[in-house]
């Protein structure tokens, strides 16, 4: 794809900063459109609160206190503007509305990463609000936003046409492991922010399950990370009596995860999203395990699946039931019984890279950016 000479502006939230990987995702996005477009990262600053703000802002008629109006100042003569979808409410829409009236013949583009995201608000009690007055507001939208950028499969959200891509990596930043990982012990890792949609408690339950027969085949659970759902999984690691088998981390970077890695067979997606109705995974470590080079397990099909098939992906079912550990270990040894372990992360790695790219992902959207035209 060529440079373009088309001037954008990407839109996001000063509070999301605190996500590590939405903020690295919205890194890479505008590292990519900042190389074919006259490309701006816009900002939009939450407001100073307190107490009696935060009450107003739930009213029904309140919205989130952010600077809008000082964003909209900022923008200049845009041909495109990317802007990461918040719940709808009353200042939102008429930021919106505000975009299209100053910028008619700009195209407006709004991602809605996660679709169906309801369940996401009313886990806590405190969105309730917001879940609200989004079901009144979002109604909306359609008379504003071109096209919705989404990782579903929607072929419309909000009576408003969507394109389809899926969540993406720079993959040349990611180190691939050596290959030089024991070889008797099967190592699972999963380095996340530990949260009810990862659904843990499946592999460790699976875990039990395991060792309540006398096994010849080691499998041991590696969990780097903190969460909200942490203690719930180290309570159960203590109630199964799995302490030798399951290693908390805590927070780890740098050297220190990558040591880690190294020592990893398989990586694990996420086995909870049946909790969140959500059918199809665009988890990005996904994304960045296969870049390292790792096969995975899931609990949800990958949306990289619909893309291209792979061996490297093994898929349990999106439900509450236990990780079936003889599965893992016949996986294990299907894809490690054939090849140096070495071409397989090199193996994994390449597909990573036509798959899961930053670029790749993002050429339907860019391509509408440019000619009006985009396939999912």
């Amino acid at each position: 794809m060529k440079e373009s000479k088309k001037r954008g502006y990407y839109i996001y939230y000063t509070a999301e900063s605190s996500f590590a990987g939405v903020d690295k995702k919205v890194r890479n996005q505008s590292r990519v459109f900042g190389k074919y477009f006259r490309f701006h990262m816009l900002v939009v600053k939450k407001e100073k609160s307190n107490f009696m703000k935060s009450v107003v802002w739930r009213l029904p008629f309140g919205s989130y206190g952010r600077r809008y109006e000082e964003a909209l100042g900022k923008i200049e003569d845009p041909d495109f503007i990317y802007i990461r979808f918040v719940p709808t409410d009353r200042r939102f829409l008429k930021f919106i509305r505000s975009l299209r009236e100053r910028f008619p013949s700009a195209r407006l583009l709004l991602e809605i990463a996660t679709f169906p995201y309801g369940r996401e608000l009313l886990d806590d009690f405190t969105m309730f609000p917001y879940y609200f007055k989004d079901l009144w507001y979002r109604r909306q939208l359609k008379k504003y936003i071109d096209r919705v950028v989404t990782f579903s499969r929607d072929q419309e959200i909000y009576g408003i046409p969507t394109i389809q891509t899926m969540n993406g990596i720079i993959v040349q930043e990611q180190k691939m492991v050596s290959g030089c990982g024991r070889q008797d012990v099967i190592r699972l890792l999963a380095v996340a922010i530990f949260q009810k949609s990862h659904g843990y408690e499946r592999c460790i339950k699976g875990l039990a399950h395991y060792y309540r027969k006398k096994r010849s085949r080691r499998i041991e659970l590696h969990m780097v990370g903190e969460g909200t759902e942490l203690e719930y999984y180290k309570k159960l690691v203590r109630s199964n009596h799995l302490e030798e088998y399951v290693i908390f981390y805590g927070r780890k970077s740098g050297e220190e995860l990558d040591a880690v890695y190294e020592n990893a067979d398989i990586g694990l997606g996420c086995f909870g999203l049946y909790k969140r109705n959500i059918n199809l995974s665009s988890v990005l470590k996904v994304r960045e395990y296969l870049a390292k080079g790792l096969p995975i397990i899931t609990g949800c099909r990958e949306d990289i699946l619909d893309k291209q098939e792979t061996e490297y992906v093994y898929t349990f079912p999106n439900d509450s039931s236990y990780v079936n550990m003889d599965y893992v270990v016949s996986f294990y040894d299907k894809i490690y019984g054939k090849e140096a372990r070495s071409e397989v992360h090199r193996q994994i790695r390449h597909y990573a890279k036509e798959v899961v790219d930053m670029e790749k992902v993002l050429q339907p959207v860019m391509e509408y950016i440019i000619d009006g035209k985009a396939e999912g």
